[in-house]
């Protein structure tokens, strides 16, 4: 999360508004297919983001819907 580290040190760097942008991807994805896959994405992005409420409510609804994809329940519940 330390942006001049990551610089520093040759690495990539964090953009936050391509972050923001990517997150809100995601929940427009949500509208669409809601899926414990995409639930798990967004809550990860909102766990990052520092942001507990939104995280927890994606889990939530994560894991009200079907595991299409093998293991994002158990990620969900490792949340």
């Amino acid at each position: 999360t330390n942006q001049e580290a990551l610089i520093e040190y040759g690495g990539l760097y964090y953009d936050a508004k391509q972050y923001v942008k990517a997150l809100e991807k995601w929940k427009a994805l949500l509208v669409q297919k809601k899926s414990a896959y995409h639930c798990w994405l967004c809550a990860h992005a909102a766990s990052c983001m520092g942001d507990m409420l939104p995280k927890g409510n994606y889990r939530h609804e994560g894991l009200n819907c079907p595991d299409e994809h093998d293991g994002w329940h158990e990620k969900l519940r490792e949340m």
